[in-house]
């Protein structure tokens, strides 16, 4: 794992996990996907674990394919839909995050081709909102232990396993991460 304190690291693809004891709610055990990062504007990025019960299709009526799950991304944009998905070699304005893994595109041509059944949705993740932070608000959090950061891997950002993704992650990285990956939510509760 990279270090929590190198914000210079930071970059689209790094994984932000949230400190074990985040009194947000938005972020509390979050795993937030940075897709873009620059030292000017900042970051946004959009929260892996947080299912929702929703499916797209209760917020559209654009004639999007039903049992479409749709995920909170975070708290800005909530009047938005983006997109994580691992295409960008077949649909227009992807923009790359990491490997084969892009965000954003063509969102009629992604209809499209889910109604023609030329996409998988286990290779395609639909948020509601996102996060944002510019750039020093990050860097303090980052500074003050707010978040560890670690690479994207594939198998994160498309897990099956979307709430138990901190901990799963936190296990993978192994040593002192394991014991985090333990620390009850309410250490009174320890």
């Amino acid at each position: 794992m990279e270090s929590p304190i190198n914000f210079h690291r930071l970059k689209a693809g790094s994984l932000l996990l949230a400190e074990p004891f985040m009194w947000d709610p938005n972020f509390r055990r979050g795993v937030v996907l940075v897709c873009e990062h620059d030292e000017e504007d900042g970051a946004v990025g959009l929260l892996l674990n947080r299912p929702l019960a929703l499916e797209l299709s209760d917020i559209t009526t654009d004639g999007w394919p039903s049992q479409i799950p749709l995920y909170y991304g975070g708290p800005v944009g909530q009047d938005s839909v983006y997109i994580v998905h691992r295409y960008s070699h077949l649909i227009a304005d992807s923009r790359p995050i990491i490997g084969d893994i892009a965000w954003s595109g063509d969102f009629d041509q992604i209809k499209y081709m889910l109604q023609k059944g030329q996409l998988s949705l286990d290779r395609l993740r639909f948020y509601l909102g996102y996060t944002g932070w510019d750039i020093e608000q990050l860097k303090g959090e980052i500074t003050q232990g707010s978040w560890m950061m670690t690479k994207a891997k594939s198998d994160y950002v498309f897990s099956q396993q979307a709430p138990s993704l901190w901990a799963q992650i936190l296990n993978d990285m192994g040593g002192n991460y394991k014991l985090i990956a333990n620390y009850p939510e309410n250490p009174q509760f320890n």
